[in-house]
């Protein structure tokens, strides 16, 4: 008997003879797969056939055009289909006339303008136009030639032809027409006639002007389109930058539509005020000098602005200064010894003063308004810094805290009187604290008309003849009570040589020259109370007294005595003719004494408790002096005498 495993089969792995030991028939199942497979031969015939159709379709279209362009492909319109690379170049080379011949209308407003388009720097390129008609449907694989040939050939496609543009040459262009229609904007301004007092304005103006890079857009667009039409170029408005000036032409107008009058005011004697009187005019064509026209910003946007020029005119209100009447007056007094009071020897008085900024503010209104262009300057009342109601105790004068005095015995009479005349204008002086005590300030003027004396004087290396003369002992003293009482010296100036009248009390070197404005004696009180200065003249000792009267702080003053440095010998005998007919024939007289040059210095100190205020050395420099003899008519000086001045007949 037989077994499967005999017969070399494996009865698991083969369906067909799975179905035959399962008692189906073999042959009707061949049967089964003959007819389930005899369609296929046909659909895959057909399969084939679409397969290959479109692969003979581009290979016959491609065969149809080689070396030509493809179906649908047109130049400016122009078809090209089927043409030669040759037909393609002389198309475009018909074409390419349109960029020499063709000419283009530019508007701009009101102006045309004709141009070639080769004159914006255009040039038609035949050879890369036809480049470009031969390379459609032959670019990638044949896939995308095949789908880019349907859709030129279905859809048609239009080359544009190449141009090459010069952007350089057509912005130049534009920039030529620019110049030639460009408007610029005009700001609104003032038209002034300062003399006739008339202000107008001028009107801002729009500016108009080309819209340079759209334009070139525009030109470049229309030549590549090959078109031949007018081409409108855009123009862009440029607005002022001040469009209206009229508050500034109201403001200068007020300014300088009529004359300005500054008027004084006027008092009697006892103070009752009187009509103003006109101080000075300025014409309205001046007025423009004090007016500033400028450039401003008003929320971002500029603006002229026109002011008044007040520290300007505060020039031409200054010298009114010393018109006003009524100058301030502080009040004297003499302290009363015995009762400790004060006694006054001058009433105080309030002073008026020119109110400078006061007056501006009025000048200011006026030239702003159309009606009031008169303006009186105003004034302003200042109160003496010492009353005469004020009491010792106020002003802390309680008793003497130094006393000076110079010696001038022999003396001339003029010399004496002038002492006198100048102390006395020091006499009842009250210093508030800490203020500068100036000598020439309260000296005043020294003339004639004031009652001083023609005397002698030191001017530079001589004495001469001059008024004033012996005013310097006056200034002398004063400095000398300054250096007792412990004062800080502010300006002194010692004198040019050394002189007699000087050194008498406390030495040399302890003078003090003044001669107005330029050389001074100054001081100041450093003390906490108010100082008074009382002089006294003896004529019968000839000594000038100054007394300093405040309230004795406790400083302690040490003055030492003058140290004489190097000396220098005075030079020979001078004689000098008589040029001014004062002397008798043979008369001789001595107008200057010898004296010896020499360098002089004292040490002061102040202390108050315990602390130094003031540690100085005061030195002063006196040239060499020689006598000087000034002679008659017939006079013969001596034999070798050094001799001045043209000789004696």
């Amino acid at each position: 008997m037989g077994e499967s495993r005999n017969s070399g089969l494996n009865t698991q792995e083969s369906p067909i003879l799975r179905r035959d030991l399962s008692g189906h028939s073999p042959y009707n199942d061949a049967q089964m797969l003959r007819d389930f497979f005899r369609p296929i031969p046909i659909l895959s015939a057909i399969l084939i056939a679409l397969a290959v159709a479109p692969i003979a379709a581009v290979a016959y279209h491609q065969s149809a055009h080689e070396g030509k362009v493809f179906s649908g492909v047109r130049l400016n319109g122009v078809d090209l289909s089927a043409k030669s690379p040759e037909e393609v170049f002389a198309t475009a080379q018909q074409q390419a006339a349109y960029y020499r011949t063709v000419n283009l209308k530019l508007r701009a407003g009101d102006k045309v303008f004709d141009f070639k388009p080769a004159d914006f720097g255009s040039a038609f390129d035949p050879a890369a136009t036809t480049a470009l008609a031969m390379s459609i449907g032959r670019q990638g694989d044949w896939t995308q030639q095949f789908k880019e040939r349907a859709q030129v050939y279905w859809n048609g496609v239009d080359v544009g032809p190449i141009v090459h543009m010069d952007s350089g040459a057509t912005a130049r262009r534009m920039a030529q027409i620019a110049q030639e229609i460009d408007q610029p904007a005009t700001d609104a301004r003032l038209d002034i006639d300062a003399p006739n007092g008339i202000v107008r304005e001028t009107p801002s103006q729009t500016g108009l002007a080309l819209d340079q890079g759209m334009s070139v857009r525009l030109v470049e667009a229309a030549i590549k389109s090959r078109s031949s039409g007018e081409i409108i170029l855009p123009l862009k408005t440029t607005p002022p930058q001040v469009i209206t000036v009229a508050d500034a032409v109201a403001k200068l107008g007020r300014i300088i539509g009529n004359d300005l009058i500054v008027m004084l005011p006027q008092w009697d004697k006892s103070g009752t005020a009187l009509a103003p009187v006109e101080a000075f005019r300025v014409p309205r064509g001046q007025l423009i000098d004090y007016t500033l026209i400028e450039d401003t910003q008003e929320n971002g946007a500029p603006k002229i602005n026109v002011r008044f020029r007040r520290e300007s005119f505060r020039a031409k209100l200054e010298p009114l200064t010393s018109a006003i009447t009524g100058t301030i007056q502080d009040a004297r007094f003499v302290f009363d010894d015995v009762s400790r009071k004060l006694t006054v020897i001058q009433p105080s008085s309030a002073g008026r003063t020119l109110d400078i900024d006061g007056t501006l503010d009025a000048v200011e209104a006026a030239v702003n308004s159309d009606n009031n262009r008169t303006v009186v300057a105003a004034v302003k009342t200042v109160q003496p810094a010492v009353p005469d109601t004020a009491s010792s105790e106020q002003l802390g004068i309680t008793e003497l805290i130094t006393q000076a005095t110079t010696f001038f015995k022999g003396s001339s009479a003029a010399r004496i009187a002038n002492v006198k005349l100048a102390a006395s204008r020091f006499h009842g002086v009250v210093v508030p604290p800490g203020e500068v005590f100036s000598f020439n300030r309260y000296l005043g003027n020294v003339s004639k008309e004031d009652g001083f004396e023609e005397g002698l004087i030191i001017v530079g290396n001589r004495t001469e003849k001059g008024v004033g003369g012996g005013v310097c002992q006056v200034s002398t003293t004063a400095f000398q009570a300054a250096l007792r009482a412990g004062f800080p010296i502010v300006e002194r100036y010692p004198h040019g040589y050394r002189v007699s009248y000087y050194e008498r009390g406390m030495g040399a070197g302890y003078d003090a020259a003044v001669f107005t404005p330029w050389a001074d004696m100054k001081f100041r009180n450093n003390t906490k109370a108010h100082l008074l200065i009382e002089t006294y003249f003896d004529p019968a000792k000839v000594t000038l007294t100054f007394k300093f009267y405040g309230t004795p702080d406790g400083r302690q003053v040490t003055i030492s005595p003058s140290k004489i440095g190097a000396t220098v010998p005075h030079g020979p005998d001078l004689y000098e003719a008589d040029s001014e007919g004062q002397l008798a024939p043979g008369q001789v007289k001595q107008v200057e004494f010898a004296v010896n040059g020499a360098s002089m210095s004292f040490n002061r100190t102040v202390v108050l408790n315990g602390e130094t205020l003031i540690d100085e050395s005061i030195t002063s420099k006196y040239v060499p002096w020689r006598n000087v003899f000034r002679f008659g008519p017939g006079f013969t000086p001596p034999p070798g005498a050094e001799i001045a001045g043209p000789p004696t007949q």
